[in-house]
């Protein structure tokens, strides 16, 4: 009776073992993505390379999506929690310290393993350097990368008999010859998150912090002169002062509209130009174009500003095989093609700018290549909200005409300096 007793025990004990095993597998067989909705649609959403993935995979994906901060916040409180609960996160390149690379997983080991055809030599330099920590270990794969562009309406400027200009004194040139209360020379965003006067800077000559990052480097002419061109423009008249507080979509729907001849923003926008609010003004692909930044005499052509989406594994995660599968389908070359031709996604690999496809859309992609390549990211410094915000504001502040152009300059290397010595 004991032996009978104790036989079935052990029989529901091993078959609750197997019920417990499958359900352990079945939780095994899935991931959780956080991720930007702007990139879930850069994807192709619902119906595009993630669903292809699991339907090819068996590996059933959790969409997490959140905007920028909240996407930041969510991932630093499950990283300090040691949750694990996202696999996979999406990481803006101002992230991209070692205070965030902490808690990632190391990721060399699974790129030499990496499947076959993936390529990682593939992914240009400065993007992957971007993703290792300080002690040269990679974290982050880059998924997403936008260049500084230049997008022209040119039917505004053929009535106006205009070329299409390459330095910020010629753009002041396009400007004066084109502005009206209704039509302005340039569609820019300056709201105080925003990177534009970075841009600026960049693509004037100029930095904010030295290399090793423990000098500020803003009082220099090159600042000076950035802050003198974002002051020239609106006490011109030749940008919309509503734009100080425009996001994205409203400064590419100016552009759209025929309400301004210039725009400079990232690359991957160019996608976005052409849809059913251009065409309502009766604008088509040819009433647009797109060329490098501007820039300053002596400064590369094409110099910038990168911004863009890397993407990696929470070194919590229970399903890092899982995970490391889905970074391969985010960042292999035939779907950053396919992202990049109909999703608007600016790719980060040699072989997508230089494809045929690729080509064919975006004469200038070559051109695009080297911008990128040739542009800077935001310093990977763990203040660099602080650090931004305060050279936002003393631009803002000689905007208004409250401090000169040079006293701006001044303050905000004072203050960042003051930060960088309290790090």
């Amino acid at each position: 009776m004991k032996r009978k007793l104790f036989s079935g025990i052990l029989a529901l004990l091993l078959g609750l073992g197997c019920c417990f095993a499958h359900v352990a597998a079945a939780e095994d067989n899935t991931v959780t993505l956080l991720i930007h909705p702007t990139l879930y649609s850069a994807t192709g959403g619902d119906n595009g390379i993630i669903q292809r993935f699991m339907d090819e995979t068996g590996i059933d994906v959790t969409i997490v999506s959140a905007p920028t901060q909240d996407l930041r916040d969510k991932a630093l409180m499950e990283f300090l929690s040691a949750s694990g609960r996202f696999d996979v996160i999406l990481l803006l390149s101002g992230w991209l310290n070692d205070d965030m690379f902490q808690y990632l997983e190391p990721l060399d080991e699974y790129l030499a393993q990496a499947s076959e055809g993936y390529q990682p030599e593939d992914f240009i330099e400065s993007l992957m350097a971007q993703g290792k920590d300080s002690a040269g270990v990679q974290k982050v794969i880059p998924m997403r990368v936008g260049t500084a562009m230049m997008y022209y309406n040119q039917d505004i400027l053929s009535a106006h008999g205009l070329t299409v200009p390459t330095t910020w004194e010629e753009v002041l040139e396009v400007c004066e010859a084109v502005s009206t209360e209704e039509l302005k020379g340039i569609a820019q965003t300056f709201y105080p998150e925003n990177k534009d006067f970075i841009r600026l800077l960049y693509s004037m000559g100029g930095t904010v912090l030295s290399e090793d990052m423990t000098q500020a480097t803003v009082n220099t002419p090159e600042m000076v002169q950035m802050i003198n061109f974002v002051k020239t423009i609106f006490d011109a008249g030749y940008v919309s002062k509503e734009s100080l507080t425009w996001d994205r979509d409203q400064q590419i729907t100016a552009m759209q509209q025929g309400r301004a001849a210039l725009g400079v923003y990232y690359s991957p926008y160019w996608g976005r130009i052409i849809d059913e609010t251009a065409i309502a003004e009766g604008y088509t692909a040819d009433s647009f174009g797109w060329a490098l930044s501007p820039t300053s005499e002596g400064v590369p052509a094409g110099r910038s500003l990168n911004d863009g989406w890397s993407v990696g594994i929470d070194k919590n995660s229970q399903h890092k095989e899982n995970a490391w599968k889905l970074v391969e389908a985010l960042t292999n070359a035939e779907n950053q093609l396919e992202m990049a031709l109909y999703y608007a996604n600016g790719p980060t690999r040699t072989s997508v700018y230089q494809s045929e496809e690729y080509l064919a859309m975006y004469p200038l992609a070559e051109e695009w290549l080297t911008a990128t390549a040739a542009s800077m990211f935001v310093p990977p410094h763990p203040d660099w909200e602080l650090i931004q915000s305060v050279l936002n504001q003393q631009v803002f502040y000689a905007i208004d005409g409250s401090i000169t152009p040079e006293e701006a300059a001044q303050a905000a290397n004072d203050e960042i300096q003051r930060i960088l010595d309290n790090r």
